[in-house]
C-alpha cells in the first residue's frame, strides 16, 4: 500500500493491529475526527474547483465553531 504517501498503509496496519490484539488504542482517531477531516478535504476540493476561498461550516451554524 502506497496511497497518500504511505498513510493508507499505516491506517490499515493500525486497524488490523487493533482487531488482532483486541486493543482499540491502536486507532488514534474516532469517527467524529475522521468525518471532520474528510469534510475539510471536501471543502478544500470545492475551493480548488471554484478557484475561490471557501469558509467551511459557514453554511451550517452548528458546525461553524468546529471547522
Amino acid at each position: 500500500m502506497s496511497g497518500h504517501g504511505g498513510a493508507d498503509y499505516h491506517l490499515m496496519n493500525a486497524f488490523v493491529s487493533a482487531v488482532a490484539n483486541n486493543d482499540p488504542s491502536f486507532i488514534r482517531s474516532g469517527p467524529e475526527e475522521t468525518l471532520h477531516s474528510h469534510l475539510l478535504v471536501f471543502e478544500a476540493e470545492r475551493a480548488r474547483l471554484q478557484g475561490s476561498v471557501v469558509h467551511p461550516g459557514h453554511n451550517d451554524p452548528k458546525n461553524s465553531s468546529h471547522i
